[in-house]
């Protein structure tokens, strides 16, 4: 599956920069935060990143929610919410079969 790159256009940072001075690369909603109770689960510290870095990462995303909205004089919106469910960031301390066997329910 190929990546596809979610930054805003530079059309959209320009809508955004009418509502706030500072309009961002990415929306707010594609943040993810890791608490430490999540990193110690991957057997990572907050010591491992470093801010502007990429740190490549496969997810299960469970679908939570879709909404669609059409009104008489609205604009048509889609939208479909989702949640991590689980992650691997390629842990040193597992191996290529662990963490599949996490991601796609083998070994536990």
């Amino acid at each position: 599956m190929a990546l596809v790159d979610l930054k805003n256009s530079p059309e959209d940072k320009q809508e955004l920069a009418q509502e706030i001075d500072s309009p961002p690369d990415y929306s707010w909603g594609l943040r993810i935060t890791l608490n430490a109770d999540h990193l110690e689960k991957l057997g990572m510290d907050v010591t491992d990143f470093k801010v502007g870095s990429d740190v490549p990462a496969s997810v299960m995303l469970r679908v939570c929610e879709l909404e669609v909205h059409e009104g008489e004089g609205e604009a048509y919106a889609k939208r479909v919410g989702l949640i991590v469910t689980q992650i691997d960031l390629g842990t040193k301390s597992q191996s290529d079969a662990d963490r599949a066997g996490k991601l796609y329910g083998g070994s536990e």
